[in-house]
């Protein structure tokens, strides 16, 4: 243990040297002076560190920690950790900056309750502290891409924006899953909206559940030279 975290920390501090090695170099050629900024780090811990860092090897952590969570426990997310993770959608990117998708937090009650039942009666949802819906909105897309914006690019805005929510809230000590089965009309009627197309929902909680990591195709399968 004591070895495993040694490495780590050693991991830690080369990469954030390697950070403020890159950050100095860019803020030299910028003429800028590196100033002091709170800047979050996957643990959920604040460190002060130069202007725009962030440590890498964190990031990878959280993506080899992420698990598909179905089970939550009844503790409440805190509304810090929500608008974090509510921030990290926001900073997604997006076709021509135009963010052509909407998020919807569903409140408890019957809006939650319709909304399992309108994602075939996954009643988890229900049971999560957070439930987010991710939306494409074609026509705000369409206005600068017409056809393919409306057809795939607001469709993948909100797929990333989903997947950095995704991500912070693994970084935040908190369980996810992507639920993309669902009927959309369903799912438009509870979020009161016809001209939206939800793309995924994402219930965020604390687990009560520790999924085992699954197999992944290798990168000799999946990467095509």
């Amino acid at each position: 243990m004591f070895q495993r975290d040694a490495l780590r920390s050693d991991l830690e501090r080369a990469g954030c040297a390697v950070a403020r090695t890159r950050h100095a170099a860019i803020s030299s050629l910028k003429g800028e002076s590196p100033g002091s900024q709170t800047v979050w780090h996957g643990t959920g811990d604040r460190h002060n560190l130069e202007s725009g860092i962030l440590c890498g090897v964190e990031l990878f952590e959280a993506i080899q920690r992420r698990r598909s969570v179905r089970a939550f426990a009844p503790q409440a997310v805190e509304a810090e950790k929500v608008t974090r993770i509510l921030k990290a959608a926001n900073a997604a990117p997006s076709a021509g900056n135009l963010q052509g998708y909407e998020i919807y937090r569903i409140t408890p009650g019957k809006e939650r309750a319709a909304l399992a039942r309108a994602a075939l009666n996954q009643l988890f949802i229900a049971q999560a502290p957070v439930v987010l819906v991710f939306c494409a909105n074609p026509a705000r897309s369409a206005a600068k891409y017409r056809e393919r914006g409306a057809r795939l690019y607001a469709i993948q805005d909100a797929t990333i924006a989903c997947a950095f929510a995704m991500l912070a809230a693994t970084a935040l000590g908190l369980g996810t899953v992507w639920v993309g089965a669902f009927d959309d009309a369903a799912v438009q009627k509870v979020l009161g909206t016809r001209d939206l197309l939800p793309v995924a929902i994402l219930p965020i909680g604390y687990a009560a559940e520790e999924p085992e990591p699954t197999p992944r195709r290798s990168l000799s399968d999946l990467v095509h030279e």
